[in-house]
């Protein structure tokens, strides 16, 4: 099997599943400080969170894309 995307065997680069991981806990703290207090400065920062969440998992979704894409080959 050859190995895609910079060496990695998943397709998926470590660094990328890093930034998801880090993100994670930055929104939760974000969400936890708009429930309490859903102030706009509150609710901004949440959506901030929010949007650089969903864009790193968006890079993990075109990650396996061309992972999988990489693995079928070809069409005849």
């Amino acid at each position: 099997m050859s190995v895609q995307n910079g060496g990695h065997p998943s397709g998926i680069d470590p660094t990328l599943r890093h930034r998801v991981v880090e993100l994670i806990p930055t929104l939760v703290v974000a969400l936890e400080a708009a429930v309490a207090n859903p102030s706009a400065e509150n609710l901004e920062k949440l959506r901030d969170e929010a949007d650089k969440l969903m864009r790193a998992v968006g890079r993990v979704l075109i990650a396996l894309t061309r992972a999988r894409n990489a693995r079928k080959g070809p069409d005849p």
